[in-house]
């Protein structure tokens, strides 16, 4: 749900959405530095090459503020993330902590560059030896993940190289040193790589056995008729990711149309939180809903479960925080559909429809809702 600024709109034109989160108005694309500090989510995103901000004590009711990190001498702010320095490894900070931001900076070529705060993630100061990874020579070098890797006491950072990803350490998120790369000739390759994340996830909620799972979307490709987004589980050592999987083997991380640049909230204790882009590069800015356009997904919780051959895979679940928004509740008995179609008679604006469907021999499934005036979804 969204809280807009005083004497804006209250969020009820049509199409806008009630449970996803939206800006006031404007183009909004990947979500950015997506953090939890002093008890508040910091929601930032990408707002023409701005990071635009937005904060949360619940990840449901989200209020609108300025924007944080805007173009300066160094271009635009394109996507990264944002990371707690709990110990003032960087050295940035009086009181002994804040937050440090990592984006991409783009004049003369697609730079890492920083920037911190220190008054709970409201205020930003540009690090004045910006860039502090310099482009390599190479066209696609941008949206940086920085995450504190414990096992190897050090700070990563995982950035997209094309078809690849490449990944850096540091001990103090200042002076950067290249560790590795991975990618090539692995999983799907119709597209540039974009938005990595990494992190670690339980096997079946067993943490002393966790595995760690790297995630990469995929741009616009007539193969997948869209962007999309694909993920490798494997070993993390803080150097270097390796494959469990077969090479040519992929996984895609959500088989709808509309799922972009997801990103992992940091600092988040017991719970792996990420949301996306609810929009595709085939038509990212044609909808119907001036004054604003996109809308990020609801918030998952992420698992890894073993399916029914064995097999290890992502799983993604709304928050369990949903159930706060439910006013009433209304069930139906269970139904067996004889032919192509079924109607279930239910109206209504906002819901939350939980089903639990089984078949034996069906080549397609699917739900059409909002179904009226020739319009469906």
């Amino acid at each position: 749900m969204n809280k807009g600024p005083s004497n804006q709109h209250e969020y009820t034109e049509r199409y806008r959405p009630q449970f996803h989160f939206s800006t006031p108005q404007g183009n909004l694309a990947d979500p950015n530095g997506l953090v939890y500090y002093n008890e508040t989510y910091h929601l930032f995103h990408q707002k023409d090459g701005n990071w635009a901000h937005a904060i949360s004590e619940d990840l449901l009711h989200w209020k609108h503020l300025p924007l944080a990190l805007e173009h300066d001498e160094l271009g635009q702010a394109l996507s990264g993330s944002v990371v707690v320095d709990h110990s003032n490894h960087s050295g940035l900070f009086d009181r002994g902590e804040g937050l440090v931001a990592f984006y991409t900076s783009t004049e003369g070529g697609e730079a890492q560059s920083l920037a911190y705060n220190c008054d709970d993630g409201f205020t930003w100061q540009r690090y004045p030896h910006n860039p502090v990874i310099q482009n390599p020579g190479i066209k696609d070098f941008r949206d940086p993940k920085v995450l504190w890797h414990d096992d190897s006491n050090a700070w990563v950072m995982v950035v997209s190289t094309d078809q690849t990803v490449s990944f850096y350490r540091s001990h103090n998120l200042v002076d950067w040193t290249y560790s590795s790369e991975f990618g090539e000739h692995e999983g799907l390759h119709v597209a540039v790589w974009e938005c990595p994340d990494l992190f670690p996830l339980p096997v079946d909620g067993s943490r002393a056995n966790e595995k760690w799972v790297l995630h990469v979307s995929v741009g616009d490709n007539d193969e997948t008729k869209g962007s999309t987004a694909q993920y490798f589980i494997g070993e993390f050592d803080g150097y270097a990711f390796h494959n469990d999987n077969p090479a040519d083997e992929v996984l895609i991380t959500d088989y709808g149309q509309d799922f972009y640049a997801a990103q992992t909230f940091y600092n988040v204790n017991h719970r792996t939180i990420w949301l996306g882009w609810m929009a595709n590069w085939r038509y990212p800015y044609q909808s119907p809903t001036n004054p604003w356009m996109g809308s990020m997904s609801f918030p998952r919780e992420l698992s890894l479960v073993t399916n029914r051959e064995g097999q290890l895979r992502l799983a993604q679940q709304p928050i369990a925080e949903i159930e706060q928004l439910n006013s009433k509740e209304r069930q139906f008995e269970t139904f067996e559909v004889q032919d192509e179609s079924f109607r279930l008679h239910f109206q209504g604006t906002n819901y939350l429809l939980e089903a639990t469907v089984t078949w034996e021999e069906l080549r397609e499934f699917g739900l059409r809702l909002r179904h009226g005036d020739g319009v469906e979804a």
